[in-house]
């Protein structure tokens, strides 16, 4: 299963286009019936995922194993 990796660190702007990539890459999949996952992520991550609504696109998982899970 092929996968790609965002790492989160840097500066507000760079976060704010790492968001972008996440809802580009979402769409993206999603029109071929894949899936893109989070894994993994730490808390205040997963605050801004949940503050700007990504996580009702993309499903978050606390470990990497459980985001591979079917």
């Amino acid at each position: 299963m092929p996968f790609s990796s965002l790492h989160r660190s840097g500066r507000d702007r760079e976060r704010c286009s790492r968001i972008n990539v996440l809802v580009t890459a979402q769409h993206a999949v999603s029109g071929n019936e894949g899936r893109l996952r989070v894994a993994a992520a730490q808390t205040p991550v997963l605050h801004v995922l949940r503050l700007v609504g990504i996580d009702a696109l993309i499903t978050c998982h606390p470990t990497l194993e459980q985001a591979f899970e079917p």
